[in-house]
């Protein structure tokens, strides 16, 4: 049985991930607009680096599954899923430019 407590806990855990990832991806058209002028050592952090990100995301999909979001919380990850939607062919294109013809580690399918 899950306590009071517990509950509490994952409805804070699903908040601040559904805030992260909420802020990151409505970042990449900013982070496209400045992609040129980043150079070679930055784009490779940013690349490796996002893969935090979609762990997050795929935590948020498991916290799903398993019917820990609340009605509110679903609404918002649905809206999550729309915005990665439209932005997560700008980012496949950015990190394709860094390394043409490698395979894109980190960018798990929503």
């Amino acid at each position: 049985m899950v306590t009071s407590n517990a509950r509490l806990t994952d409805k804070q855990r699903v908040e601040k991930y559904l805030d992260y990832l909420e802020r990151e991806w409505a970042r990449v058209p900013q982070i496209a607009a400045e992609w040129a002028g980043w150079d070679e050592d930055d784009r490779l952090e940013f690349q490796v680096e996002w893969g935090i990100r979609d762990d997050r995301l795929a935590d948020l999909g498991r916290f799903t599954r398993i019917g820990l979001l609340l009605p509110d919380q679903e609404a918002r990850f649905d809206r999550l899923q729309e915005l990665i939607a439209r932005n997560r062919p700008r980012l496949e294109h950015l990190f394709a430019s860094c390394y043409p013809g490698a395979p894109q580690a980190g960018l798990l399918k929503a």
